[in-house]
């Protein structure tokens, strides 16, 4: 065997490792893609439940679809953490009530975020100004001015938008959403709708626009929104006392609906007026709120 041959075939089986090499790293990265994008859409599909449990029981084709995806996510899962989620399951397939249904959906939600140790909160306090200039550039042109699905791309009757876009106003004032789960629609986008934004858009670019979105259902009918500290001292005499149990973090902010925040400020104050349960709310997702423990770079 000549030494050039041997050199030859050396080079050979370099080339083949650095080519079996790089094969495994897309592989592995392919599939470590594929099993984020079925967590997220795992929180989409929860997050879309607890809409849907307000008003009736949860429905056995969504039982059966979170089923689905969570046999596509078990493997990751540990023994303990197996066995809480498939009762979970179980019991959210044999509620007997909305209430029950909507306590089971909650109980799942907070489930997964700790199985899977779901970062469920923003690095950074988010900035309204960004978010609202991002939702000109991104959605706008779809989802209109308002957010109720009739931007200039919509207008073209030769060439109709199907499906239509989201009505984000009407998902936003529905209550029953979070921020969170606004910032997972992004990650994952809508099926035949909306493509996700998981490369076009930075990370702390999608909560900005996330915590915009939910600002929405108050933000135009109230203008000018008062300093959250002022106005919580204005609310109950006792600001510490209130934060509390509104949350004042940006944990609980991003992950609170508007019903539970309002739930938790009206067992302080009964008899506190709607508007001003409106402004509080729109003050914390516009990051005008307590949130000095993570602040903006």
């Amino acid at each position: 065997m000549t030494m050039g041959f041997q050199f030859k075939l050396f080079l050979f089986f370099c080339l083949s490792s650095q080519s079996l090499a790089f094969s495994f790293g897309r592989d592995s990265r392919e599939k470590k893609r594929e099993y984020t994008e079925s967590l997220r859409t795992f929180l989409v599909t929860i997050d879309r439940s607890l809409s849907e449990a307000q008003t009736q029981k949860v429905s056995p084709a969504t039982v059966t679809k979170l089923s689905k995806l969570y046999q596509e996510l078990s493997a990751k899962v540990s023994p303990q953490r197996k066995a809480d989620l498939e009762s979970a399951l179980v019991q959210l397939a044999n509620v007997g009530s909305v209430q029950d249904g909507d306590r089971q959906i909650r109980r799942l939600r907070s489930l997964v975020i700790e199985a899977f140790r779901v970062v469920t909160v923003p690095s950074q306090t988010p900035n309204y100004q960004d978010g609202e200039g991002l939702y000109k550039e991104y959605c706008e042109a779809c989802h209109g001015g308002g957010g109720v699905g009739d931007g200039k791309l919509t207008q073209n009757k030769r060439f109709p938008m199907v499906p239509a876009p989201t009505n984000v106003a009407m998902l936003a004032e529905s209550g029953t959403r979070t921020v969170f789960g606004i910032y997972n629609l992004l990650l994952v986008g809508i099926e035949g709708s909306m493509e996700p934004y998981d490369v076009l858009l930075k990370d702390e670019e999608r909560w900005d626009l996330a915590f915009y979105l939910m600002a929405q259902p108050f933000s135009k009918k109230w203008g000018p929104v008062m300093d959250p500290r002022k106005l919580v001292a204005s609310l109950s005499g006792s600001e510490q006392e209130l934060l509390a149990n509104v949350g004042g973090t940006l944990d609980k902010i991003a992950n609170m609906t508007d019903i539970e925040i309002l739930a938790q400020i009206k067992l302080k104050r009964p008899q506190i007026e709607k508007k001003d349960l409106e402004r509080l709310i729109v003050s914390l997702r516009r990051g005008k709120s307590f949130l000095a423990d993570t602040p903006r770079s």
